[in-house]
């Protein structure tokens, strides 16, 4: 899952992942939830990457949770258990750990490239599949050249600047 504020890029994001997953030969999904007002509160997307068929979009317990803001927290921190890989960003004050990795991403590539920035993190650390793949995927989307650099940008990651 991947959890932000409303205009985060989750749901882009999600797509996103989504598109390079099936590019990459798994099978894939993706269902987003937000509030009806528009530009405000939480934004989550849930994207499901498997090898196996999928029979079912909805997530009651994610393997992984990308955190890139407090509303996204809020909304998903229900879901969250001892088994969850989170993914978050430093500004949110959760520290690393054995399941829990943080980045500088909002600092890095901004508010909206944040969620392709710590995807992109992740993808690195699980090796499901190459940035590459992500990279691809972002091509087909209006303004490729920002959502490219925010998904190169994981080169920065939690290095000082």
């Amino acid at each position: 899952a991947i959890a932000g504020s409303a205009g985060s890029g989750a749901q882009l994001a999600a797509n996103i992942l989504a598109v390079a997953g099936m590019t990459a030969g798994l099978n894939a999904t993706k269902k987003g939830e937000y509030p009806i007002t528009v530009g405000t509160g939480f934004s989550v997307a849930e994207v499901i990457l498997s090898r196996e068929d999928i029979n079912y979009s909805g997530i009651e317990s994610p393997d992984v949770i990308i955190i890139i803001s407090e509303d996204g927290l809020n909304k998903i921190k229900d879901k969250i258990n001892d088994e969850t890989f989170l993914v978050v960003d430093e500004k949110l004050g959760i520290p690393a750990g054995k399941n829990v990795i943080t980045g500088n991403f909002q600092k890095i590539s901004g508010k909206k490239g944040a969620a392709l920035t710590a995807i992109a993190y992740w993808l690195l650390q699980s090796k499901l599949f190459s940035i590459e793949a992500l990279i691809d995927a972002a091509k087909i989307i209006k303004n490729a050249e920002k959502i490219i650099t925010a998904i190169r940008n994981v080169d920065l990651i939690n290095k000082k600047m």
